[in-house]
């Protein structure tokens, strides 16, 4: 998991989203979304999962090592496309 972290910390996205852990997982987030990293001992697999607020869909996905680093990137890279929910207006700041 440290090596997974560290990984993570030097991508350019890691300067434009807030990371922050809980006892067991490393979670990624901008204020509508999050990707939530743990490790499963029992299995050996790493469990990412992607919270969407506005909606309540989460996705889980189970992956080696070896895959995280790639599923993060692209789950991240969504985060930063999908940017900051627009704000409603009353039509008056023109």
């Amino acid at each position: 998991m440290l090596n997974v972290v560290e990984t993570l910390s030097a991508k350019d996205y890691a300067q434009t989203v807030v990371a922050f852990t809980t006892h067991d997982a490393l979670g990624i987030s901008n204020s509508r979304n999050s990707i939530f990293v743990s490790y499963d001992p029992a299995s050996r697999l790493f469990i990412i999962s992607y919270k969407d607020v506005l909606t309540r869909k989460e996705s889980r996905i189970r992956c080696e090592h070896f895959e995280v680093v790639k599923l993060v990137d692209a789950l991240a890279l969504r985060l930063t496309l999908q940017g900051e929910p627009e704000k409603e207006t009353d039509g008056s700041d023109c």
